[in-house]
């Protein structure tokens, strides 16, 4: 039994992460909240990476969702580029409890990803390369 019938019915396709930048990452969890209609239609994914440590990325299906009343970008625009298309990303440095995190968002024409590291990754930072090329990952 695959992970994602554990979870029960999906309302859409989940990204096939085989031979990405995802397989030198351990899947330690997944998990999906059903919408209305009893279907899930967005995953959330966590990873140990190897040199990123904890990643959590979700996978949001907003053109098969029925509580998706309406969704609307103004405009694309972003600080990276995510095979092609603007993305942000979103580095915070805590101050008072030391460390950080980062999130990469980007959409697709049918989904939202995002992808949330425990780091403060900026593009100078060491670690982006692999950051990036979880993101190029998802197309």
């Amino acid at each position: 039994m695959s992970n994602f019938q554990q979870l029960g019915q999906l309302g859409f396709s989940p990204i096939n992460l085989e031979g990405s930048e995802f397989d030198r990452a351990e899947l330690v969890r997944l998990g999906g909240d059903p919408s209305s209609d009893g279907a899930i239609h967005s995953l959330t994914y966590q990873f140990q990476h190897p040199i990123l440590g904890i990643v959590f990325l979700t996978e949001y299906s907003f053109l098969t969702d029925p509580d998706v009343t309406r969704l609307r970008v103004r405009e694309a625009s972003g600080n990276i580029l995510v095979n092609g298309k603007p993305a942000t990303l979103a580095p915070v440095k805590y101050k008072k409890a030391g460390g950080g995190a980062t999130t990469v968002r980007f959409y697709t024409d049918t989904k939202l990803f995002s992808i949330h590291v425990f780091d403060t990754i900026t593009r100078d930072h060491e670690k982006f390369d692999k950051l990036n090329a979880l993101a190029q990952a998802l197309h």
